[in-house]
């Protein structure tokens, strides 16, 4: 079988992928979590079945967390027919199959099995898939579990029957074990115990119970003599039928005769596939870089605008240096033509407010100080007459409040006089004279407050005031300002200088603005002859048409650096090669010269001969090694197979009279065991012999039927041993073989015997225990290689290899995978690593890169 296409609907992380596969060796490449472990169990799943969910298996489901969609197809070819098989989810938790050929004719699950027979998830994890992990086994291998792979391997159709052997014991089981206590021998025997206590109390009664025992006694010791007998016969029986098998082979044996080979050993056919696969590896690789030189030197330009750019590099790149200075420029250009605007428009404002009269021009500063000073003065003058004014008006109010004052003064002076001439007494003469002195002094004050006035004349001050507002008059008609009021001057004089400032600012604009279109017009004259590309509707728009073309034709530019460089790795890369090439040719010459022959095909010729004697040589040692000495001395005294079957058929035949003669002497005790129960008094005995007749009878029955189950499954275990044993001296042959290329020669011999040893170039035993972890999985490997040769013809499978060899040096790595190369002309090898130096010593082609899909 080997599989050429893989389709995954869902299965773990993959989703809706395809895989194409080489049908002899396929390299997989992927970083750790990039799904190969995920691919190998699909490839299983969908071959076997989908894991169940007990235990870790429900961890080797892989069902997907994004997708509803559950399983895949793999199309592979078998014997020339190419089938596809389809595994998706179903009501079995192994899911439903598709089965079919190429062209749509379904086929059943039956038709399946016979193709993957012997096969099962299993036995293809423990023969043709290994990671790792795996290797460590090598530990704890033993011959005994190589034999039981051989058996249900190296023998057609032996996975039914190790399924029938596997029934027989279980029928063995349900019938009678040594600790069993509710089997139906263990069972019967209890009965039968208890039954024998009985009888043996009831026949004490009888006279006749002694005679008829003794009787019953000398017949059974006759029995056990005749089923002696009948053993032994039994045993001949065996010998006999053994030898009848083994006669065709000793005939075969008889017939072969040695065959010689010629002086070619493994270490020829090696150096001899090294030096080719490295001159063919050479010659793709030249055939390759030359290829690419071709490809390198056809590029040219992909347009006529990159044509145009490369012709005009230089001014390209002056240009993109200038552009962001012209772009800054068009950006300022702006700014200024909207503030020119702006003043503009203030200065229209202005020119408007003053249309009636004119603008008047802007004083000076000394006049502005002339100016500021009259209007501060007439200020003052207006601010001193408003006083004055203030000042009147309150002595008027005052001259009121005086007059009421001064009767009150006079009215307390009057009661002064009238106390003191009225009234006797010296306090109240007193009193009034007090009154009358303050009356008087108040009187006094009060009418002296009144008479202070403001002297100073407001005929005064509008004379001054009058001074200047003449002098501001004059001032008005010397600046141009007659026409307008005074208050008005001081905004006139403000916007008067705003407009004088605004038209100073208009000018520089302009000249900014002139400067600005000079350069612009400059760059657009300079670069006329690139207009072809560059022009746009606009000139900002050619600005970015500039840029933007630029850098669309930067990657050329890269592209074009790079292929130079690539040009020149190339060349050299070629000739490098070539000298190799020819050092190899002249290698290869002194090789052949040294094995005596004159080109590949005629070594490849004579070696194919040679291992074709010694697999004859090797088939007549297993055949050898299928009979003993002693059987052969037993083979060697019968003429023909006729002799032999004729001795069997009258052992056979005596052996049926000895049972007549069992069965009569059975019948004799039987009958008189009937005789010992009829003489019970009651007819208890009687029924108790029955009992027990009828229940040795059920007891033997059983014991047939458990002896003919547990001679059946040693027979077929015989059997399938004597047909698997010739495989395992090839395997070993095999195994020794790759053994002994993976450690370079370090180790020349793989022993079985108590165990697996093997043996280095100076003939000392190692036990795997004593190896090192490297060498120890290259004995695995060397094994697991081996026994896929041999078995090539009934089990050829792809052989799938997760990452299995991390703990191997560059060397050995590189001798393995050049095995992986031989295994891969005689069965499909699947190899999937994380090893990224697979990537650069097989070209894209010959390796899946994960990390990319």
């Amino acid at each position: 079988m080997k599989i050429t296409q893989i389709q995954i609907d869902g299965f773990g992380k993959w989703q809706s992928t395809n895989f194409n596969l080489s049908p002899n060796l396929q390299v997989i490449y992927g970083a750790n979590e990039a799904g190969k472990s995920t691919l190998t169990q699909f490839i299983l799943s969908v071959l076997f079945g989908f894991a169940n969910h007990s235990g870790k298996n429900k961890y080797l489901q892989y069902i997907p967390k994004d997708t509803a969609s559950y399983g895949g197809v793999i199309l592979f070819e078998h014997e020339g027919q190419e089938y596809r098989l389809k595994r998706t989810k179903g009501k079995k938790v192994s899911g439903q199959v598709e089965f079919s050929t190429e062209t749509g004719e379904s086929l059943t699950e039956e038709q399946l099995a016979q193709i993957i027979s012997p096969l099962n998830e299993e036995l293809y994890r423990a023969i043709l898939s290994f990671s790792q992990n795996d290797l460590n086994s090598i530990f704890d291998l033993t011959t005994d579990e190589i034999d039981a792979t051989l058996q249900q391997m190296g023998t057609v159709g032996s996975a039914q029957w190790m399924k029938l052997v596997k029934n027989y014991e279980k029928s063995a089981n349900a019938i009678y074990k040594d600790s069993g206590r509710v089997l139906p021998i263990n069972v019967k025997l209890q009965e039968h115990q208890e039954l024998q206590d009985r009888i043996d109390e009831a026949k004490l009664d009888y006279n006749r119970y002694h005679d008829l025992v003794e009787a019953n006694n000398l017949d059974s010791i006759q029995k056990k003599e005749l089923t002696k007998d009948l053993s032994n016969l039994q045993t001949k029986d065996n010998e006999l039928e053994q030898l009848n098998r083994l006669m065709p082979i000793y005939k075969k044996l008889q017939g072969m005769g040695q065959v010689d080979t010629t002086d070619f050993n493994s270490d020829d056919e090696i150096k001899i596939n090294q030096i080719v696969t490295k001159e063919n590896e050479l010659q793709r690789s030249i055939k390759q870089s030359e290829s690419d030189l071709k490809v390198i030197d056809g590029q040219q330009y992909t347009s006529e605008k990159q044509k145009f750019y490369f012709e005009h590099l230089a001014e390209f790149e002056h240009v993109n240096r200038e552009v962001p200075k012209i772009k800054q420029a068009i950006v300022s250009q702006q700014e200024m033509i909207n503030e020119l605007q702006l003043v503009n428009q203030e200065l229209a404002k202005i020119k408007a407010k003053y249309q009636e009269f004119g603008l008047p021009k802007s004083l000076a500063n000394e006049q502005k100080q002339v100016l500021d000073d009259l209007l501060s003065r007439k200020a003052k003058l207006l601010d001193q007459q408003d006083s004055i004014l203030t000042t009147r008006s309150t002595q008027k109010n005052q001259a009121a409040d005086t007059k009421s004052k001064a009767i009150l003064f006079i009215g307390v002076a009057v009661v002064g006089i009238v106390l003191a001439i009225l009234f006797t007494t010296l306090i109240m003469r007193i009193l009034g004279v007090v009154l009358l002195i303050g009356g008087a002094i108040g009187w006094y004050l009060d009418s002296r407050k009144t008479n202070l006035s403001n002297d100073t004349s407001i005929n005064d001050g509008d004379g001054l005031l009058a001074q200047v507002n003449n002098e501001i008059t004059q001032f008005g008609k010397t600046n141009g300002l007659q026409d307008y009021s005074v208050n008005q001057w001081s905004t006139i004089q403000f916007e008067s200088s705003q407009f004088d400032e605004q038209s100073r600012q208009v000018q520089i604009l302009n000249q900014k603005l002139a400067d600005i279109e000079l350069i612009i017009d400059t760059f657009m004259a300079q670069n006329t002859e690139l207009g072809t590309w560059i022009d746009g509707d606009h000139l900002a728009n050619s600005l970015d048409k500039i840029e933007e073309y630029h850098d669309e034709q930067q990657h050329a530019v890269s592209l074009a650096q790079k292929n130079n460089e690539k040009r020149k790795l190339l060349t050299a890369q070629i000739d490098e090669q070539q000298q190799r090439l020819i050092k190899i040719a002249e290698d290869k010459q002194e090789l052949l010269e040294q094995v005596g022959v004159n080109s590949i095909e005629e070594f490849n010729v004579k070696y194919r001969d040679q291992l074709t004697k010694i697999d004859m040589n090797a088939d007549k040692k297993a055949l050898a090694g299928q009979i003993n000495g002693e059987q052969l001395t037993k083979l060697a005294t019968y003429d023909d197979v006729k002799q032999l079957k004729k001795q069997l058929e009258q052992l056979r035949k005596k052996t049926s009279e000895i049972k007549v003669q069992r069965d009569e002497l059975e019948t004799n005790v039987n009958r008189r065991n009937l005789t010992i129960e009829s003489i019970a008094k009651n007819g208890l005995l009687s029924e108790l012999r029955q009992q027990l007749a009828d229940l040795e009878t059920e007891i033997n029955e059983l014991v047939v039927e458990w002896l003919h189950n547990q001679f059946a499954s040693l027979w077929i275990n015989q059997t399938l041993q004597a047909a698997s044993s010739d495989r395992l001296p090839q395997i070993i042959t095999q195994a020794k073989r790759y053994f002994k290329l993976l450690t370079d020669d370090r180790y020349i011999d793989i022993v079985l015997a108590d165990g697996i040893k093997v043996m280095d170039e100076e003939h000392v035993e190692f036990e795997v225990g004593e190896l090192s972890q490297g060498t120890a999985e290259q004995l695995y490997v060397a094994l697991r290689f081996g026994f896929i040769t041999v078995m090539n013809e009934k089990i050829n499978f792809p052989l799938i290899i997760d990452d299995g060899f991390v703990n191997f040096d560059n060397s050995r790595k590189n001798r393995t995978i050049e095995l992986l190369k031989e295994l891969s002309d005689r069965s499909q090898v699947i190899y999937l690593t994380a090893d990224d130096r697979i990537l650069r010593m097989y070209n894209s082609e010959q390796v899946i890169n994960l990390d990319e899909k």
